[in-house]
């Protein structure tokens, strides 16, 4: 059984720009990272959880890219982990996060490979769970959470435009 085919995704849509997501099997999620990042510095590590984890956990940045600091302290908040079972990276992100009790995280759970990349591209780094569909990218701001998928695609007016409405409207929202 070869598993679930990439298909589009299904809570990050888009209209322009590629139409795959991530799968359950972090292989085939691994190689979607590297046919779109074909860069000698794209380093992914194998990093192995204490407990009865469904598997190891995959951490992914640019070397010379991503600040050393950031790669070190993912590398030991994951390294310290210690539960039997880790079942998907929403759960992996309660026991890595800054502070459980803030309102806006500092990491981000994305579907898209190339929104992942976009984020590699910008100095975050990326970790792959096998068995789960998602990317968990840390560290993020406020305003990657403001930031659509689709805005990578489009000129810089209208998606600078398009990221003031939004935030226009959650302002006016609130």
């Amino acid at each position: 059984d070869e598993g679930r085919s990439i298909e589009l995704p299904q809570t990050e849509i888009s209209i322009p720009g590629p139409h795959d997501a991530f799968v359950e099997d972090v292989q085939k999620n691994l190689y979607l990272l590297r046919t779109r990042l074909a860069d000698p510095q794209f380093v992914v590590e194998k990093i192995q959880l204490k407990g009865r984890t469904k598997g190891p956990l995959y951490l992914a940045y640019i070397r010379g890219l991503t600040n050393p600091k950031i790669v070190r302290e993912m590398r030991r908040r994951l390294k310290v982990v210690n539960v039997d079972m880790i079942y998907n990276l929403g759960q992996l992100e309660q026991f890595i996060q800054d502070n459980s009790l803030t309102v806006f995280s500092q990491i981000l759970l994305t579907e898209r490979p190339d929104r992942t990349i976009s984020f590699l591209m910008e100095g975050s780094v990326a970790v792959l769970l096998e068995g789960t569909p998602q990317a968990l990218i840390a560290p993020v701001t406020f305003f990657a959470y403001i930031h659509s998928p689709e805005d990578i695609y489009f000129r810089w007016p209208f998606g600078s435009f398009a990221r003031l409405l939004r935030i226009l409207s959650l302002l006016t929202t609130m």
